[in-house]
């Protein structure tokens, strides 16, 4: 079993993308029983979705929105 520090991780990083299924089925288990992983992969999804969003809507220089989600990106691996 998944620790949440391991599930944090793996979310954070994408890294189950790439994990072997056994370690997916371990994430897809501990998600089912921790609502607290849960609500934390939801935030991870929203903040995704936001950041989509405003990328589609600023308009300002390539430089200031690339500073913009790498600060998204950082605050999420936290």
């Amino acid at each position: 079993m998944l620790r949440c520090r391991e599930v944090v991780e793996l979310l954070a990083t994408d890294g189950w993308r790439t994990a072997p299924l056994t370690r997916r089925v371990a994430l897809g288990l501990h998600l089912m029983m921790c609502r607290h992983c849960r609500a934390y992969r939801r935030a991870l999804r929203r903040m995704g979705a936001a950041t989509r969003t405003l990328y589609r809507t600023v308009t300002a220089d390539a430089r200031q929105v690339e500073r913009l989600l790498a600060a998204v990106r950082r605050m999420s691996t936290r």
